[in-house]
């Protein structure tokens, strides 16, 4: 057999023999390689460029991969068959047994029967068995407890001898795969057992499916709602609270109606209040947040107007408190979503109502939500809360309705493929943090369960196909307990749903087309991880720390070779070449999505900028350097805290910087010297002053060499002297100069301006020669009444006046800027007959106007008082809102440092009068602002 032609086109169909699928390779005239010898096959290494190869079958174009080959494939060849007239060489190819066997996701029957509707096989209560089994259902409660094990309770479904509403509750080992019946009844539709709130003594929830659970930080499981049986015959939404202690195996009810049908009590919102609950419902969906509380969205069930349809709402429970709190949303039902801009919190933005949305707790203790049913609509749309901000960003999916999936490639994450409108799907959290969505009732429309599974990655925002079928699911089961790549459970809505600690997705029982199952079934998601950096450069003698991601182990290769005892999430490079890793999760062994090429560099290097600087107390200056990715600053030789190209010091002295730029360190090759200067300080005198008339006031400031004066914030042009001589009222400033440095002083001036114009007071009455009070206002220095006569002391602010016809007295006050008012009182005479008139010296005016004007500004007692027991003011609820017992004070219309309103207000004055007589007055007046 003669040699081929290198110009002739070749063919070579190669077959691994572990998969059997076929695969041609084209060579084009002029690419067979040079090194071919016909005394030789044809290896992968002779073919010039596999990557561009054309995909023929199932196998992917870009790498000469497919859903079910491992990545990344060694092939060799071990035979070839020569045509003389086409030249068509087959290859046989089989994959190195030294490259790892990689495990793909598959799915695996754990257990169960195969017929739909069958009934439960109970046994002993807490007694394990293998040949127990809950009965077929769909839309039960569901828990995992610390140990690993699965937990269910109620649904609707067969019991067992009977189908209907169950309360049963059951444990699930997955280790013995042996399950237990805990406690319940054995047959259907038994409402519940309520006792006394708190006291878990021979309480039983009644049957219900679709109730709301969780599972708290001590391990005690909690269940809300549901549609089923509260305490009578009857079945409805519920709206009851139930905590379960494993520990004990008991029930407890913690909270709610022991009714049906009632309507949501919410409160105020954000605001918990043991008056709060929500109304009866079932579908909601559920999380716990990190810090243990319990978190509720929406469902089917009653509004806070009684009145039923799909909700928005988002409630929180507090266990500490057992307070429920209306977090979210709104209180009717059937309202549209406000989605917003995608990917944004905004304070506005909520889900529609709906009932049976998936929901998820990533990694960050945030929430996500997955479609859902209002009315005959199913939904795709995708969102994510934050409990810390308490709002809402719409991610992913259509603001639209009943939208049908788009199935993309197996195995390839997209941004156009979406698992389509569905409502009762089962989630999962993997180990990755990726979201995981299985079956449920959907496609876009109500339709018939689906058995399809899909992955969501977060980090990047894209739906993963991961198996299933587009329609017509149907179970391919296997051998029972083992995995296979063709293995499926049929389509299956209202599942319950487990993540187990090894990182395996769980679910059991649902609804069929043909009725109810109590399949258990497993899938391993074989997810895969990243290495970072995705390149880097190390110095002679350095080294790199590379970090895998995605896995519970690791197996690190150099060049394509394990590096041995290399199993950890972190790996130090030393050496250049090409890095690259095997994630390990359970029973998955999956190559990294990429590798990371590690080529040598040089000794980094960079300067400091700015080399000098002045800074002022307090100040600071921004030092930058360049060269390098990472920064170790020194201060006169001591290392800092900064990592950056910037730093920013408020400390004098010399900075250097050791330069890292991968492995590689090296020296700025200058230093900066930083000089600090004290700030100057100073303050103005006085602090505040009059001014009047045109007479102004000095101010003086001090600490400086020259200043910068300010009126109000405003700099006053040309004022740089250390006095000023201020004429306007309002706030005096001063910027205090000393060398580069100019500070604030440490006071501001306020300069008021006074009103200078004389008031009248309200004119007092008394009987010929009985001493009456007078009063000026209690603002100034000193004081001056005329005429002397009659007066005890004319220079008082309250002289005593003793006379015998009507006079009227000026008081002259000036204060310490020498700022003179003069006011006037006038008073009058009356003849006097003893006490029986005496009340009619004395009197509280009937209103009074607190502005701050100097005129009428205080409600107090005026005339022939003589001494003052009490003057109490009252407001119209009663409280005491002033009181004295000195003669000439007054109330200034405040409360506790508080403005009063406007308003009537009763006063109670009690007293005596110059001529002996005993006072008791009682009386309203108006405060007017």
């Amino acid at each position: 057999m003669s040699s081929p032609d290198r110009g002739t086109l070749f063919e070579v169909t190669y077959l691994p023999l572990i998969l059997a699928i076929p695969y041609e390779i084209s060579f084009k005239k002029g690419t067979l390689p040079a090194s071919y010898s016909r005394d030789k096959p044809i290896g992968l290494s002779m073919i010039p460029s596999l990557e561009h190869l054309p995909a023929r079958g199932l196998l992917h174009q870009s790498n000469i991969t497919h859903p079910d080959l491992p990545a990344n494939p060694k092939w060799i060849c071990i035979h070839m068959l020569y045509f003389m007239k086409k030249s068509i060489c087959s290859l046989l190819f089989i994959w190195l047994f030294a490259q790892p066997a990689f495990s793909q996701q598959q799915w695996t029957w754990i257990g169960g029967s195969k017929q739909a509707n069958a009934g439960g096989s109970y046994g002993i209560a807490a007694i394990p068995s293998p040949s127990n089994i809950p009965g077929s259902r769909y839309g039960a409660c569901t828990w995992t407890d610390s140990q690993g094990n699965f937990w269910l309770f109620g649904g609707s479904g067969n019991a067992e001898s009977s189908s209907g509403l169950l309360n049963d509750l059951w444990r699930y080992n997955p280790s013995t795969n042996q399950w237990t019946w805990m406690n319940g009844d054995k047959a259907s539709d038994n409402p519940g057992r309520y006792g006394i709130i708190g006291i878990p003594l021979f309480q039983q929830p009644g049957a219900r499916q679709n109730a709301a659970s969780w599972v708290d930080k001590d391990g005690n499981f909690w269940m809300f709602g549901g549609s089923g049986y509260a305490a009578g015959n009857n079945t409805g939404l519920l709206n009851d609270l139930w905590k379960y202690t494993p520990s004990t195996n008991t029930w407890a009810w913690i909270g709610g109606s022991n009714r049906l049908n009632r309507g949501g009590d919410y409160g105020r919102q954000e605001q918990p209040d043991n008056d709060n609950i929500p109304g009866g419902r079932y579908l909601s969906t559920t999380w716990v947040d990190n810090d243990g509380n319990l978190w509720l969205f929406g469902g089917y069930g009653f509004s806070e107007r009684e009145e039923t349809g799909g909700l928005n709402d988002v409630w929180r429970y507090s266990i500490s408190s057992q307070q429920w709190t209306w977090m979210k949303g709104e209180k009717r039902e059937d309202r549209n979503g406000r989605y917003g801009q995608r990917g944004q919190f905004q304070n506005n933005n909520t889900p529609g109502g709906r009932q049976g949305a998936t929901g998820w707790k990533d990694n960050q203790g945030r929430f996500w939500l997955y479609g859902g049913q209002r009315g005959n609509d199913l939904h795709n749309d995708l969102w994510l809360y934050d409990p810390a901000q308490n709002n809402w960003a719409w991610m992913s999916g259509s603001d639209d309705k009943n939208e049908s999936p788009e199935f993309d490639t197996v195995g390839v994450p997209t941004s156009t493929g979406h698992p389509g409108g569905r409502m009762s799907a089962s989630g999962w959290l993997d180990p990755n943090g990726d979201l995981w969505l299985f079956g449920g009732r959907g496609y876009g429309r109500i339709g018939s369960p689906l058995n399809n599974a899909w992955k969501y990655s977060i980090a990047d925002g894209t739906w993963t196909f991961i198996k299933g079928d587009v329609e017509n699911a149907s179970a391919v089961y296997g051998t029972r307990g083992s995995s296979a790549p063709g293995n499926k459970p049929g389509g299956s809505s209202g599942s319950s749903a487990w993540t187990h600690s090894d990182g395996t997705l769980w679910f059991f029982g649902g609804q069929i087309d043909g009725g109810n199952h109590n399949q258990t079934w497993r899938i391993t998601p074989c997810g895969s991880g990243t290495i970072s950096p995705e390149s880097a450069k190390i110095c002679e003698g350095g080294s790199q720390e590379l970090t895998a991601t995605g896995g519970s182990s690791f197996t690190w290769l150099k060049d394509n070779q394990v590096i041995a005892g290399a199993t950890g999430a972190k790996y130090t490079a030393t050496q250049t070449g090409t890095y690259s890793v095997i994630v390990k999760n359970g029973v998955c062994e999956v190559p990294g999505f990429n590798t990371v090429a590690i080529t040598k560099a040089t000794a980094p290097s960079g300067s400091i900028t700015p080399e000098s600087a002045t800074i002022c107390q307090g100040a600071s200056q921004v030092l930058t350097v360049t060269g390098g990715t990472s920064y170790l600053w020194k201060r006169n030789g001591l290392p800092l805290p900064e990592t950056g190209p910037k730093i920013t010091v408020k400390e004098g002295g010399t900075y250097s910087v050791e330069i890292t730029n991968g492995s590689c360190k090296g020296p700025a090759s200058n230093t900066a010297v930083v000089t600090v200067e004290p700030t100057p300080a100073g303050t103005i005198t006085p602090a505040s002053a009059a001014i009047c008339n045109g007479i102004g006031q000095t101010l003086t400031a001090t600490g400086g060499s020259s200043y910068e004066w300010q009126l109000n914030g405003e700099t006053i042009a040309g004022q740089t002297a250390s006095t000023f001589y201020a004429i306007q009222p309002g706030t005096y400033s001063v910027i205090v100069k000393g060398g580069v440095c100019s500070g604030p002083a440490a006071n501001t001036a306020e300069v008021v301006e006074l009103n200078t114009n004389g008031v009248r007071y309200s004119d007092l009455t008394t009987n010929p020669n009985v001493p009456v009070l007078l009063s000026a206002r209690i603002t100034g220095e000193s004081y001056e009444w005329l005429p002397y006569s009659g007066l005890d002391d004319p220079s008082s602010a309250t002289p005593t006046a003793r006379i015998d016809k009507e006079t009227k007295y000026t008081v002259t006050i000036t204060n310490e800027q020498g700022c003179s008012v003069v006011d006037t009182q006038l008073v009058k005479v009356v003849p006097g007959n003893g006490g029986n008139n005496s009340t009619l010296k004395v009197g509280v005016p009937t209103a009074f106007t607190p502005n701050g004007n100097n005129v009428n500004d205080r409600l107090r007692p005026l005339g022939n008082i003589i001494r003052l027991d009490y003057f109490k003011v009252y407001n119209r609820w009663g409280t005491m809102v002033y009181q004295t017992s000195v003669l000439g004070e007054g109330w200034d219309g405040k409360y506790k440092g508080e403005l009063q309103p406007p308003g009537t207000y009763t006063w109670i004055l009690v007293g005596r009068t110059s001529d002996g007589a005993p006072l008791k007055l009682s009386g309203k007046t108006v405060l007017i602002r």
